[in-house]
């Protein structure tokens, strides 16, 4: 058995911004670049937040773009994993009876994400959202606000009859 852990450290915003990242299929160059972040720039956004990596990008206009987002759509892919480097020294193992442990404190380089059949780590997802959905469920939110607003001034003006009543 083999267990493998990265530890939060492993990844920074400097090693992102130093990276060349290309994001595929499988890890698969040559069916097709869907995005990529040179150096922190370019039609993929590579971001550390308190619960790991996040990314995004829109689906190109190709063939690998629209069969990806597709199956994305589905529900047919819905993971993703990732390539990189480890740094000299960057990691540690350990052997309790058969089973290892390696863990990963220092990564150099990252090369792809991907998204992907079968991940290497199951706690990792992938979904889509069109820009139309996103300004439909922003509307949706700003009317339950507009909402909740108009029902806690309407409480606290009954508040206040109530109050002057007394």
């Amino acid at each position: 058995m083999f267990y493998e852990t990265i530890l939060p450290e492993a990844v920074t915003p400097e090693l992102i911004a130093e990276s060349d990242i290309v994001m595929l299929y499988n890890h698969e160059k040559d069916a097709g670049v869907l995005a990529r972040s040179k150096k922190g720039v370019g039609t993929l956004t590579v971001i550390l937040t308190e619960t790991g990596v996040d990314f995004w990008f829109e689906a190109p206009k190709s063939a690998i773009g629209d069969n990806i987002l597709e199956s994305v759509k589905r529900g047919d892919l819905d993971a993703c994993s990732f390539a990189f480097y480890v740094a000299t020294g960057g990691d540690s193992w350990l052997k309790v009876d058969d089973v290892y442990s390696r863990t990963i404190k220092t990564i150099s380089l990252l090369t792809d994400f991907s998204i992907v059949v079968n991940p290497a780590y199951t706690a990792t997802s992938c979904n889509s959202r069109s820009l139309d959905e996103f300004i439909e469920a922003e509307k949706i939110d700003e009317a339950a606000i507009v909402e909740s607003e108009r029902s806690l001034a309407a409480y606290y003006e009954n508040l206040r009859s109530v109050i002057n009543s007394l």
